[in-house]
């Protein structure tokens, strides 16, 4: 079914970036901390920058670490199975959304400009995870390919998965 292989498509692609994006906040946050200071300026919400400012980045070295850690945890409960797909899908568009409000810290000239840069990309992603959010649990990433695969060669006149 179509469906089964867009919601295995989702979940691996989700799994990579989110495993892959954790690793890179554990590394920036080591290497580079000042670097995350821009994503303060582009934030809707005025106090979202003041605290910025004020909380995140005196504290930016743990709180890499937390964002690290969250990240490859709904990566890694992406390729699970059961309600750890659904309670991951509801992170990661919980967690875009929160991305989306803050921006992503490119200098703009303007309202379209800003949404391109800054928020576009992200609403898409959260828009992207939906299938995730519905439906009944899933079954582990492997069983997930398998009856997606199954499905497409049984339309095709294949054998199916087996």
């Amino acid at each position: 079914m179509r469906r089964d292989l867009a919601r295995a498509l989702i979940r691996t692609l989700y799994a990579v970036v989110f495993v892959a994006g954790g690793a890179v906040h554990a590394v920036r946050g080591r290497a580079d901390p000042e670097g995350y200071r821009v994503f303060g300026d582009t934030a809707l919400v005025g106090r979202m920058s003041a605290w910025w400012t004020s909380f995140v980045m005196p504290n930016i070295g743990w709180l890499t670490w937390g964002v690290a850690a969250f990240e490859i945890a709904c990566g890694l409960a992406l390729l699970w199975r059961g309600h750890a797909v659904t309670w991951a899908a509801w992170a990661i568009v919980a967690f875009l959304a929160f991305v989306a409000v803050l921006g992503y810290g490119f200098p703009t000239s303007g309202v379209v400009e800003d949404l391109l840069k800054n928020r576009l990309a992200t609403i898409v992603m959260g828009l992207a995870v939906a299938p995730l959010l519905t439906g009944p649990p899933p079954a582990g990433i492997g069983a997930a390919w398998r009856a997606a695969r199954g499905a497409g060669s049984a339309r095709r006149g294949g054998r199916g998965a087996g």
